[in-house]
C-alpha cells in the first residue's frame, strides 16, 4: 500500500487497477483474497507479488502463501 502514495508512480499504478495490501493489519490478507476474487469474477487477470514488500530484488523473501488461495480455489 505505500506504493499508492509515490509520486506519479502511485498514481499510474492506482489508475491500471492495482489492489494494495494493507501489511501489518490482520485482517489484509482476508481483505485481499476477497478482492481478489471479485477481480476474477469480472474475469480479470490478477499480477501477484507473493513476497508482499518491495526490495531490491537480489534475495528472495519468504512467500505468503495464503495469497494464492484465491487463484487456487479459481
Amino acid at each position: 500500500s505505500e506504493i499508492r502514495a509515490w509520486p506519479v508512480i502511485g498514481w499510474l499504478v492506482a489508475g491500471a487497477g492495482t489492489l494494495f495490501i494493507e501489511r501489518g493489519q490482520r485482517h489484509a490478507v482476508h481483505a485481499m483474497g476477497e478482492s481478489m476474487r471479485a477481480r476474477f469474477k469480472q474475469g480479470d487477470a490478477v499480477g501477484l507479488f507473493p513476497e508482499g514488500t518491495t526490495s531490491e530484488g537480489f534475495t528472495l523473501r519468504p512467500f505468503h502463501a495464503s495469497l494464492f488461495e484465491p487463484a487456487r480455489t479459481a
